[in-house]
């Protein structure tokens, strides 16, 4: 299932994978995003950085790093 799909009707889906709600990875992109992708580029990006992010996010939790 495609994250975009999880995010927006699948939450428990979206929860297992990533071990946060859909909407707490939202605020975490507003706070990271900027830092993620040049602000010149920030619309153009974020779907970029969003995917990005999301791909390091579950790798992370795929090794039980504690606090995640």
């Amino acid at each position: 299932m495609l994250v975009k799909e999880m995010h927006e009707n699948d939450h428990e889906s979206f929860y297992k994978y990533f071990r946060m709600t859909p909407e707490r990875f939202d605020n975490l992109l507003l706070l990271v995003g900027p830092m993620l992708a040049k602000k010149s580029l920030y619309r153009d990006l974020l779907v970029l950085v969003n995917v990005n992010m999301a791909l390091t996010w579950q790798e992370m939790s795929c090794h039980n790093i504690p606090g995640l």
